[in-house]
């Protein structure tokens, strides 16, 4: 890796085409490997969900979904974050019956 200045530049804004996150797939072919996200991609998803379901600040998210699923980040953190929305959080989830 390479080294980081000790005095960061915190006035920097990303790029469209900087690296925004990365997500690793589950190995299910092989090893599991990084899947490369950049802010155009991220954006493009964003877009495309709020343009589907026609999204408003008026609307509220409520995330069930486990938080290491790349959905779950997407449409149900980042999303509602981006529109301005209320995200809800449920329990924790578990593999078990919570009745």
């Amino acid at each position: 890796m390479r080294r980081f200045p000790e005095k960061p530049d915190l006035g920097r804004q990303p790029r469209i085409n900087d690296l925004a996150h990365i997500i690793y797939t589950s190995g299910t072919t092989g090893h599991p490997k990084g899947a490369l996200i950049s802010y155009a991609n991220l954006f493009a998803n964003l877009n495309g969900i709020e343009r589907i379901f026609k999204i408003s600040k008026r609307d509220r998210f409520i995330v069930f979904l486990p938080m290491f699923h790349s959905f779950t980040l997407t449409a149900m953190v980042l999303l509602p974050i981006y529109m301005a929305c209320s995200i809800i959080w449920s329990n924790p989830f578990s593999p078990f019956p919570t009745f």
